[in-house]
C-alpha cells in the first residue's frame, strides 16, 4: 500500500508501468493526499491551457461566465467584435450579462 509519504517514489508506480493489459491503476494515494494534488496543478493545470467552457456558452456581446479552476475563479466576456478574453477574477458567480465594460484590476490571462 502507497502512504504519502513514498507518493512520489518511482518504485511506487512499478505496476503502472506494466503493458496495458498487465498494468494497474495508480496506488490509492495519488487520489486522496493533498500534496498529489497540489504537484498536479503546479506542474499540469497551471502549465497548460484548459477546456474552461464553449463560445456557444456566451453567445453575444457583453454576455459573460464564470469558472472555477484548481481554486480560481475565471471570467470569460465576449466583447465587441465576438472577441473572447478572460481574466481571473475575484468574486462572483454563473453567467450574465455586461452592460458595457469590465475594468481589470490584473492584466489579463
Amino acid at each position: 500500500m502507497t502512504t504519502a509519504t513514498d507518493i512520489f517514489a518511482k518504485t511506487s508506480f512499478v505496476e503502472t508501468r506494466r503493458p496495458m493489459l498487465e498494468a494497474s491503476t495508480l496506488p490509492g494515494a495519488c487520489y486522496t493526499a493533498e500534496a498529489w494534488y497540489r504537484a498536479e496543478v503546479e506542474r499540469i493545470f497551471l502549465r497548460e491551457w484548459l477546456l474552461v467552457g464553449r463560445a456557444e456558452q456566451i453567445p453575444d456581446s457583453g454576455d459573460y461566465m464564470t469558472e472555477e479552476i484548481v481554486g480560481e475563479t475565471v471570467l470569460l466576456v465576449r466583447g465587441r467584435g465576438a472577441r473572447i478574453r478572460a481574466g481571473r477574477l475575484l468574486e462572483a458567480a454563473g453567467n450574465g450579462r455586461c452592460a458595457r465594460r469590465l475594468i481589470a484590476a490584473d492584466p489579463p490571462i
